[in-house]
């Protein structure tokens, strides 16, 4: 069975977008008024809430991303939910036995990840999986 995986953004994010490109707008248009004196443009300083390492008009290249997974244990076929930035890496720890909650149930498979752009989404979410609408939507895909 292959894995499958799903990307999903926080609606928040558009909002925060929006802000930090009207005050980009705001601050050069006041730094244009004051023309080739020099003065009158200040450091824009504005936190979002993830990584941005590249912006062009319309476009945003994020630097890291959040996945939310579900592995399979081939032993008895128990299904164990967790999150990670590094799902490869994640996973050869769970096969490793460097996990303690994993250690007994190996080896393990990848059969479902999903991606987020922040880690309160992504933990939202894992939360999510864990209660018991979570796993009935699991069950729903056939995992």
């Amino acid at each position: 069975m292959g894995c499958k995986s799903v990307f999903l953004a926080s609606p928040y994010i558009f909002l925060h977008l929006h802000s930090f490109f009207t005050a980009l707008v705001a601050q050069l248009n006041r730094a244009l008024d004051y023309g080739s004196r020099g003065s009158g443009f200040e450091s824009l300083r504005v936190h979002l809430p993830i990584p941005v390492i590249e912006r062009w008009p319309g476009f945003v290249i994020f630097n890291s991303m959040y996945f939310v997974y579900v592995i399979k244990s081939k032993v008895d076929g128990r299904l164990y939910k967790g999150m990670t930035e590094d799902l490869q890496k994640r996973l050869a720890l769970h096969n490793a036995g460097k996990v303690r909650s994993t250690k007994g149930y190996r080896p393990w498979e990848m059969v479902y990840n999903e991606k987020y752009l922040t880690k309160d989404d992504a933990r939202t979410r894992e939360l999510f999986l864990k209660t018991g609408i979570g796993r009935r939507f699991l069950k729903d895909l056939g995992l």
